[in-house]
């Protein structure tokens, strides 16, 4: 157990270390929490696509737009959240680079504009916004099921919380989605306004000083001649080259 606990610590720092090297640090914990965003993705899509069929065997919109399309709303921008952030881990861990920028920042974007909406109308119109306690009859033993006493509740209407179930559980994953991408995001924002930053600073450094005047190993000690007129110039011997037998 011990070997191979050490294993894959050892595996995942060899990771993190040749992800990171010449990159930005937080890459590598940035790679993770996508591969993290497109799992929690993938469930709640798989949750709300389990709920609309129950739905429309079950409930009817009285007017509007016809069929479950509350549930359906929130199941593109996570499909999108799911295949690009499934690839971007993939292109980085394969690579050993970042994805590009400005592909990364529409993406999480389109992510992030379009789920607002999205989860805002399922979570509005869900039916787990129905349920109900069940009042007890006279007799505190028995839950009378009719058209207007404990019609939303558990024992009457069992149906109404299994897809209220998924429907919350997917909610609840979108919503993680939603709060991931938003940081990743902004993160990306700031990385990319401090890079030109960075540009300007290295090209800014003073230049190197001038070692002409330096004692030189290869070519003796530098030398003065003085010239007829005007000050001493500093020159150098010529380096000696090494003479073949």
């Amino acid at each position: 157990m011990g070997s191979t606990i050490y294993r894959m610590k050892t595996y995942w720092a060899s990771h993190r270390d040749r992800v990171n090297a010449g990159n930005s640090p937080r890459l590598f914990q940035k790679t993770i929490l996508r591969f993290v965003t497109a799992h929690f993705a993938l469930l709640g899509t798989i949750l709300l696509a389990a709920a609309i069929n129950p739905w429309q065997e079950n409930f009817f919109h009285s007017k509007g737009t016809p069929g479950d399309w509350q549930d359906g709303f929130p199941i593109a921008p996570l499909l999108l959240s799911f295949f690009f952030n499934l690839t971007n881990s993939v292109y980085v861990f394969k690579t050993a680079s970042p994805f590009r920028g400005l592909v990364t920042g529409i993406f999480d974007f389109l992510v992030w504009a379009i789920l607002i909406p999205a989860v805002t109308f399922s979570a509005w119109a869900g039916v787990f916004n129905l349920w109900k306690k069940p009042t007890m009859s006279m007799a505190g033993s028995m839950v009378v099921c009719d058209t207007g006493m404990n019609m939303f509740s558990k024992e009457c209407n069992p149906e109404l919380y299994q897809i209220g179930d998924l429907e919350l559980a997917g909610v609840i994953f979108a919503i993680l989605v939603w709060f991931i991408t938003t940081f990743l995001f902004v993160h990306g924002c700031i990385e990319g306004m401090r890079g030109p930053r960075r540009g300007n600073q290295l090209s800014e450094k003073p230049p190197m000083p001038d070692r002409s005047g330096f004692y030189d190993l290869e070519r003796g000690p530098p030398q003065f001649t003085r010239r007829s007129r005007g000050p001493p110039v500093l020159t150098r011997p010529p380096m000696a080259m090494p003479r073949y037998r």
